[in-house]
């Protein structure tokens, strides 16, 4: 299951001064008995925290983990309000990515879907407000 994290600071333009998007993927185990065998101690560290050891740089196609994506995704953000973040084109690059940004701006920077992080966004202004 992931959980998306989004703290925002908008100015009085409703525009993004300032954002901070990750992840945290809580993996949960289940033995033949469907009762729960993971370890419910343990540390579940975001996808920032994980820095490389999130392991996605060897496998991405412009050779950049996570956290150097969403940083890219974070600067774009900065300026715009929700209603132009909102409006980023996407496509689909496959079923495991539905919503990669299709934006002459972002395209050779972010290769994550980023459907997840527009909304937590848009929802962080709705606090905000």
């Amino acid at each position: 299951m992931d959980t998306v994290i989004a703290a925002a600071l908008f100015d009085q333009d409703g525009k993004v001064v300032n954002v901070e998007i990750d992840t945290a993927q809580s993996k949960v185990n289940y033995d033949e008995n469907m009762k729960v065998s993971s370890d419910k101690t343990a540390p579940v560290n975001t996808k920032v925290e994980l820095g490389d050891k999130y392991g996605m740089k060897k496998a991405s196609t412009i050779g950049k983990e996570w956290y150097e994506q969403i940083a890219e995704l974070q600067n774009w953000m900065v300026g715009k309000t929700v209603d132009e973040i909102k409006s980023l084109r996407v496509k689909e690059r496959d079923a495991s990515h539905p919503a990669v940004p299709d934006d002459p701006e972002l395209t050779s920077l972010v290769t994550i879907s980023v459907e997840e992080y527009l909304e937590a966004v848009a929802e962080a202004y709705e606090y905000a407000k």
